[in-house]
This record gives C-alpha cells, sequence and structure tokens, in this order.
C-alpha cells in the first residue's frame, strides 16, 4: 500500500517486560538538566594502526523527583565523517531539549577521516564490502563511526539508569547516515543489531558516497521481527527531515527509503522541506501551522515509545497542510 497508511503498532512499553519501568518523557521541557562532559565510552584505533584514543560522550541527565530508568536518545553529529563533534551546536540543542523532556541523552564523538581510524573487527564484513583497507579515508571513517556507535550504544546500555529497550538515535547528514547502518543494516551482514526503537533521520541516506547497497538491501518490514529477553524486536520505525534540493546527501536517498518502506510497510514518517538545500533549523521549520519539525518528532517519538502510532506512511512538506502528528494513547 503507498501513500498515507493508517496501521497500528503496539508501542515498545506494551511489549516489554521491562514496562514497569517505562517512563513516559514531556511533550516540553519540563526538568533541569545536568551535564556530564567527556565520559570515555571505549577506544578507537587511529593513526592506520596501532594507536588507540579514548573515545568521549557528553551525558545530558534530566532531574525528575522519583524516577531512576529513562529512555534513552543518542544524538550523532554530522560532518561527512571529517569534521566536528559531540558539541555541533544544533545536537547540543537538540540534546538539551530532549533531555529536559525527560530523556537521557548522549552525544558522542565518533573517529573521523583525519585520524586514518581502523574498525574493528566487529565490524569486518561491513568494512570488507567497501574494500577494506583499500577503501578512501572518508568512506573508511564512516564504517569507524558505525563502529563506535556500536560501542556507544553498549556503554550506555549498561547504566542502571538506562532502559536499552527505548533507546533512540537521532542523526543528522553523516551522523544520521551511521544511525541508519546500525538500525537497519548490520544484520545483512551478520553484525548483531542492538536493540533500535526508533530513529530520526534528518537528511541521511543509504548508498552515500561510496557506502554499500540501498534501501532494498537493509529495510525489511514489520514481518522481520523477533523475541529476544522477552521483548518483540521489529525493524524500528522512522522520521525522516530532508530537503529536496539537497546537494550533499541528495533526496533522492530519502525517495528511496520511503519507496522501500510502501513496499514491505515499515512504519515512517516523512518531512520534505520542499526546495531546501542540506540541513535546516528543526525549530523555525514549520511541519504543520504551528508545530515545529522538532515538535512533531518530539510527538511521534512519544507516540512509537509508549502509545500506539496510528500513522504509517505519511509524508507531508513543507509546502502542504499536513494533520499534526498522533500523540499517544494510554
Amino acid at each position: 500500500m503507498v501513500g498515507i497508511r493508517t496501521r497500528l503498532t503496539i508501542g515498545l512499553c506494551a511489549l516489554s517486560l521491562v514496562a514497569a519501568a517505562c517512563w513516559k518523557p514531556a511533550l516540553v521541557v519540563t526538568y533541569p538538566v545536568t551535564i556530564q562532559s567527556d565520559i570515555v565510552y571505549g577506544q578507537g584505533e587511529i593513526n592506520n594502526g596501532g594507536t588507540f584514543k579514548d573515545m568521549l560522550l557528553d551525558l545530558y541527565v534530566p532531574t525528575v523527583p522519583g524516577q531512576t530508568i529513562f529512555p534513552l536518545a543518542v544524538v550523532i553529529h554530522g560532518g561527512s565523517f571529517n569534521a566536528h563533534d559531540k558539541t555541533q551546536p544544533r545536537v547540543v540543542k537538540w540534546a538539551n531539549e530532549l533531555a529536559g523532556r525527560g530523556y537521557i541523552v548522549a552525544s558522542i564523538d565518533y573517529r573521523l577521516s583525519g585520524e586514518q581510524p581502523v574498525p574493528s573487527t566487529r565490524v569486518q564484513p561491513l568494512y570488507d564490502a567497501i574494500g577494506g583497507a583499500s577503501a578512501g579515508n572518508q568512506v573508511t571513517a564512516a564504517i569507524a563511526s558505525i563502529d563506535d556507535l556500536l560501542n556507544a550504544l553498549d556503554f550506555l546500555h549498561a547504566r542502571p539508569d538506562i532502559e536499552p529497550y527505548q533507546t533512540v538515535l537521532v542523526g543528522n547528514s553523516a551522523g544520521s547516515i551511521a544511525a541508519l547502518y546500525v538500525g537497519y543494516a548490520l544484520d545483512d551482514y551478520g553484525i548483531a543489531r542492538p536493540p533500535i526503537a526508533a530513529i530520526i533521520d534528518n537528511w541521511g541516506g543509504f548508498g552515500w558516497a561510496g557506502m554499500p547497497g540501498e534501501a532494498a538491501d537493509f529495510v525489511q518490514g514489520p514481518a522481520a521481527t523477533f523475541w529476544d529477553d522477552d521483548v518483540l524486536y521489529r525493524e524500528p520505525p522512522l522520521f525522516i527531515a530532508h530537503g529536496t534540493a539537497d546537494p550533499t546527501v541528495p533526496y533522492a536517498m530519502t525517495q528511496d527509503i520511503v519507496d522501500q518502506a510502501d513496499l514491505v510497510g515499515l512504519n515512517y514518517l516523512l518531512f520534505d522541506n520542499i526546495g531546501a538545500g542540506h540541513g535546516f533549523d528543526l525549530f523555525t521549520t514549520e511541519f504543520s501551522p504551528g508545530v515545529s519539525v522538532f515538535q512533531a518528532q518530539v510527538e511521534w517519538l512519544d507516540s512509537i515509545l509508549l502509545g500506539v502510532q496510528e500513522t504509517g506512511g505519511t509524508t507531508t512538506s513543507s509546502t502542504t497542510t499536513s494533520t499534526t502528528v498522533p500523540t499517544s494513547v494510554p
């Protein structure tokens, strides 16, 4: 079925035996936030091998009296895999806003092309798919970013204040590319995927700059489910925001994802910003009258994590009138 679909997808907490630990974030900034900077989450090999560096993240923790376990949002910065870090202004803004609503948020650093990273054996099958050591620095760095994101998730999921099964990946550009591969592609290379409840893809895509594959290679439908530790996994729902005139990560990559999602019935929501280039302000761009794209993403996450999501395959754009994202049903 193509276009606007209505499909009921039970929220993650309703499926999990850890439901008693589930915390419902607010839809607006409500809680004070404490930032813990430069936490070491692992090590990464650089300089073409033999040298290792500490990998760092910043943790944004809300203060909520009486609440000890929270959903996790990992924000992943952009920069073509060769620039920027966890303090990129837009990801700091997203991190503060999400934490203020009741998520624990981690903004992570990952290895960049100038550091000449060496991906670990964990992602070797994906690395081999791009030619391994013969691949260029930028594409190798993209694989290293996926490697680092996996290590960060291992570290974060071991924390007693985080509910692993309520993990959201929020990326922009290169960060979205890493999130998409972790969320959908790893199992196609025999690499174990961590639990991911939802992905927010801001101007990313598959097959970018020599990375392997298209959406049809990776994205399966809701029938692709399995149980693990009494939790039902499925392909994570996806919110996409992308400018249709993006010269860096072409909008055709989003169309590729949308076509495959329609084909297999994946739960997604698309905001295509007509005429916009690479990246735009999620807080000043309207998803619908009076509702920013960022607020639409927050409300969509609310329905995915803790309610009943009733909109699948809905497409809205900056030049059309659309309904707002449905809020959750208790």
